[in-house]
């Protein structure tokens, strides 16, 4: 469970709230928001589904010139998901 202390809250002129998510890990999936006005009325508390990205693989290489290619783990990725491109489209098998 997080709960977002008021340090993440950054008020914005226009009356709408921004809050910087940049913290969470990739474990993070929900955040649970209750907004308080000035005089002290609290809204229920609603979950809000915060989706999981992850780093995209780095130095990727071709191992000698075949179809094999390799690069390093991306932490917390349970898989990987192949895409092969020529000049835009996709290759797929035939």
């Amino acid at each position: 469970m997080l709960f977002l202390a008021s340090a993440n809250v950054k008020d914005i002129a226009s009356g709408e709230t921004k809050i910087d998510l940049s913290g969470l890990g990739a474990e993070a999936t929900n955040v649970y928001l209750m907004v308080v006005d000035a005089a002290g009325n609290k809204s229920d508390i609603k979950t809000v589904k915060v989706p999981v990205y992850l780093a995209k693989p780095t130095t990727i290489i071709w191992v000698n010139n075949t179809a094999t290619a390799m690069w390093n783990a991306v932490s917390g990725a349970e898989a990987y998901n192949i895409q092969l491109l020529r000049d835009g489209s996709a290759i797929t098998a035939t």
